[in-house]
């Protein structure tokens, strides 16, 4: 990976809302950004791991009808 991908690769990000139905496209991003790296599987379960415990340990309510 040149060194403009692997800075541009730092940059990436995105919010996802805190439910498990957003977990798959937390991996489908990572992997579609990551297309080519040789570190992209190993991203992409990190992120998954991250996701899952993320939306696990959530604080709060459950989302309302108008979140989903």
């Amino acid at each position: 990976m040149s060194r403009a991908a692997a800075e541009a690769a730092a940059r990436y990000q995105r919010t996802f809302h805190g439910r498990a139905d957003q977990i798959s496209q937390v991996r489908r991003e990572v992997a579609s950004y990551l297309a080519g790296c040789p570190a992209a599987d190993e991203a992409v379960l990190i992120a998954s791991e991250l996701a899952a415990n993320s939306v696990s340990h959530r604080a709060g309510p459950d989302p309302g009808p108008g979140d989903r």
